[in-house]
């Protein structure tokens, strides 16, 4: 499924000091989107990092101090953004982003931070780069929101099943012997248990303490506490949602699937 955002300013607006790379050409507005899928997950993108990149970066350094008038205060990026300011950002496949496996209704909205800084800039330096701006010296910090929009992704459960699927309140916190929760995954059409990665496997994100992957179906075993503790406070007779989760092999990469059950809680 494609997306795109529009960031765009009007014509007839002022000129504004805003916070730098909010108009970078290649900054990718579809990585800010705040997705809710099915069973209420925020979802995150996954951004590529090259493989020689660390994942975690260190504190960013101070921010460079400057003095005027008499009075020394910290610096930081802006630029001019200009009336009639239009940009899109686009992906031709949202999947390949966020993990959207799982069939149902989403909720999506983009939400962009910016620093817009007091202060209206002539006109004439639109046609200028960057800029400093006194850090502390803004009318606003925060982030952009767009409308929430919804689409449905299609899909089936066919093939998963959660045994037992009524979950009892004793569970709850128990420390009695561990009471055991199965799922039981057969494989599309046209694919084996093979093309799953099963240490990948997940119920409701948690890890299974042994799985299985047999001829006819994989079988995946959970502590029925600690699944139970993942649905937060329940009430006998309703129905939750559950969902498996993991990668299986499409082709020559590894994709994210997703299936959904609902269990039933008793006493």
């Amino acid at each position: 499924m494609g997306v795109s955002v529009v960031v765009s300013y009007g014509e007839d607006n002022l000129p504004l000091l805003v916070s730098r790379g909010f108009q970078d050409e290649d900054r990718r507005y579809y990585l800010e989107m705040r997705l809710k899928d099915p069973i209420g997950r925020v979802l995150v993108s996954r951004r590529e990092v090259a493989p020689e990149e660390p994942i975690e970066s260190p504190d960013a350094p101070p921010l460079p101090w400057a003095f005027e008038n008499g009075r020394s205060f910290q610096v930081t990026g802006c630029e001019v953004l200009c009336p009639g300011f239009y940009q899109e950002s686009a992906t031709a496949n949202l999947g390949h982003h966020y993990d959207i496996s799982l069939p149902g209704y989403y909720s999506v909205q983009a939400q962009l931070s910016v620093t817009v800084f007091r202060g209206t800039p002539d006109i004439v330096y639109c046609a200028y780069g960057r800029f400093s701006c006194e850090n502390d010296d803004y009318d606003f910090r925060g982030v952009l929101k767009s409308e929430t929009r919804y689409f449905y992704v299609q899909g089936s459960s066919a093939g998963f099943q959660v045994v037992p699927n009524q979950w009892s309140t004793k569970w709850v916190g128990s420390e009695d012997e561990v009471k055991q929760v199965q799922i039981h995954l057969r494989p599309e059409e046209g694919e084996s248990t093979a093309d799953y990665l099963l240490e990948t496997v997940r119920l409701n994100g948690v890890k299974p303490y042994r799985v299985e992957g047999l001829k006819p179906m994989i079988k995946a075993y959970f502590d029925a506490t600690e699944v139970i503790g993942t649905l937060g406070p329940v009430q006998v007779g309703q129905w939750y949602t559950v969902y498996v989760s993991g990668q299986r092999k499409v082709g020559a990469s590894y994709q994210f699937f997703g299936k959904t059950q609902s269990v039933r809680i008793v006493n």
